[in-house]
């Protein structure tokens, strides 16, 4: 996941420090994979802690990745911001997952599981037509109905 230009991350505060500074965190990355713990303060007192899970891609990926924010801004007439060409070299995962049992290596396996599943369901889609069905109403995907089919 890389951000897009314009993303903020005012949410989030790394633990022991008023502001999280995400650049500085992944210019701090000195390995492949590593994690930052961070927290969201909600304003409601209630804070959620979570892992800031960093990959730094390859220098052919992030180059590839760079290209095609430079085009995509390109086309839409648009400069790229340098922030997002930074972020272009890494994948950045947001985990609630404790990591005492799912270690950095771990969160980007079942990041990459989860996406292949994404893509195969995406094309099933484009294959069987569905990529355009909605349903009717609510009750549509209720169980023991059948989607796209009304009963009259």
């Amino acid at each position: 996941m890389h951000l897009p230009a314009g993303f903020e991350l005012a949410a989030l505060v790394a633990s022991g420090r008023p502001a999280f500074d995400l650049f500085a965190a992944l210019a701090a990355q000195t390995e492949q994979e590593g994690e930052v713990s961070v927290r969201i303060d909600e304003g409601t007192g209630e804070r959620l802690i979570l892992r800031l899970v960093i990959r730094r891609e390859s220098p052919e990926q992030a180059q590839a990745e760079q290209e095609r924010l430079l085009k995509a801004a390109k086309k839409r007439g648009k400069r790229t911001d340098p922030r997002s060409l930074e972020a272009a070299k890494y994948i950045l995962l947001l985990t609630s997952l404790p990591s005492n049992i799912f270690p950095p290596v771990d969160v980007l396996a079942l990041y990459r599981f989860r996406w292949q599943l994404e893509l195969a369901f995406k094309r099933m889609k484009s294959l069987t037509g569905l990529e355009d069905w909605r349903p009717r109403s609510r009750n549509s995907l209720a169980p023991g109905s059948t989607p796209g089919l009304s009963s009259s």
